[in-house]
């Protein structure tokens, strides 16, 4: 039988990917005819794997339908439920995603069982999830700080834990977090959320350093305000048209993951803010 076209080039190609890099790679394959049938296989195998905390609203669900058509992208909720309906829309594959909820991080114990379905070769980890309760420090308690180093803190290091020791045998990987310009510039009734964010860049700084030599890239995205529901709805009314989109946000977080894929480059801080600044 003839050999088919892409697969020639697949095998024959030094930059194999290269030269399809702008094709929606599921849409082809399945639209090309049953010939191309290994093809579809192969890239399904070479295809960068994405998992995505957060994934089911917001920057996390932009990401995942600006990413979804060229990598084999997985990810967590902590609402699986309503998730649902995205996996339908965007014709997912609804064993890549699991929930995982605040319960699920007191210890890794719990952790590893809520999580038992993330793939141990991720290429791309996006930490991505997190909340933020805007009060002044007198209004904050031990709750609401535990509440904050849970989500924002404990459970990137708990995901990256899961991830990096695949990455280390492979000696590539990236991983990026989505963090905010709260942490480079001081806001009121922040406070809390700030230090839970600042801890993520911090702890990631000091593990680029350790894990550079290894091909792993690490990159912290810090973002302004952006229309998403972190925001209080009057707040969302009020400066909606000022703000990010979420799927600006997106787009950026895309391009970063293609610089940070070449060999010798590594964008290691991205700040994003609305053209007019923040609010």
């Amino acid at each position: 039988m003839k050999t088919p076209i892409c697969f020639t080039l697949l095998i024959k190609t030094p930059y194999r990917l290269s030269i399809l890099s702008n094709v929606n790679y599921k849409f082809f394959f399945n639209n090309i005819g049953r010939n191309f049938i290994i093809c579809k296989k192969i890239l399904w195998i070479i295809m960068k794997k994405v998992f995505i905390s957060g994934v089911s609203r917001g920057i996390g669900l932009e990401i995942l339908r600006k990413l979804h058509n060229n990598y084999k992208v997985s990810g967590s909720t902590s609402n699986y439920e309503n998730f649902k309906k995205v996996i339908n829309e965007l014709n997912l594959d609804s064993d890549e995603f699991c929930e995982i909820n605040a319960m699920d991080l007191i210890d890794e114990n719990h952790f590893q069982q809520s999580s038992i379905m993330i793939p141990g070769d991720i290429d791309v980890l996006i930490n991505n999830a997190g909340i933020g309760e805007f009060k002044n420090f007198d209004s904050t308690d031990l709750n609401i700080l535990q509440s904050h180093l849970d989500i924002n803190l404990k459970f990137p290091y708990l995901l990256t834990k899961a991830v990096l020791p695949g990455m280390l045998l492979r000696k590539s990987g990236i991983i990026i977090n989505i963090l905010s310009v709260a942490i480079r510039k001081p806001f009121t009734n922040s406070s809390v959320y700030s230090a839970s964010k600042a801890a993520v860049a911090a702890m990631f700084d000091s593990l680029r350093e350790e894990v550079r030599t290894e091909g792993i890239k690490i990159a912290n995205v810090y973002v302004g305000a952006t229309d998403t529901d972190i925001w209080h709805p009057k707040v969302r009314e009020k400066y909606s048209q000022r703000m990010l989109s979420a799927k600006d946000v997106a787009e950026s977080i895309s391009s970063l993951i293609e610089l940070n894929s070449r060999e010798k480059i590594m964008v290691e801080e991205i700040v994003i803010r609305p053209q007019l600044g923040d609010l």
